[in-house]
């Protein structure tokens, strides 16, 4: 996996973060159950195929229908869309 291809993973915790007011870290704990990884990713970790493909699932899955997908990213098609569940309090 390329880090520009890893990075797509941070565009898209970014942008859901900014519309839901969800931090990342409950972002990233919904979609690798692990709060840090796209810390990690930012720092320059990877991501194995699988982890990417699976994340990009997750966010196709639950992206909001009012938040436009980004253009550089290809969104892979998902079965039934589901709203996001809302953040513990």
């Amino acid at each position: 996996m390329t880090l520009s291809s890893a990075k797509h993973i941070v565009k898209l915790a970014d942008q859901l973060s900014g519309y839901t007011g969800l931090r990342e870290t409950q972002i990233c704990s919904r979609v690798f159950d692990d709060s840090n990884k796209i810390r990690r990713i930012r720092d320059g970790a990877d991501l194995t195929i699988e982890s990417y493909n699976r994340a990009l699932a997750w966010f196709a899955k639950f992206w909001p229908q009012k938040l436009k997908w980004p253009d550089d990213i290809v969104r892979p098609e998902v079965e039934e869309r589901e709203p996001l569940p809302k953040a513990a309090k």
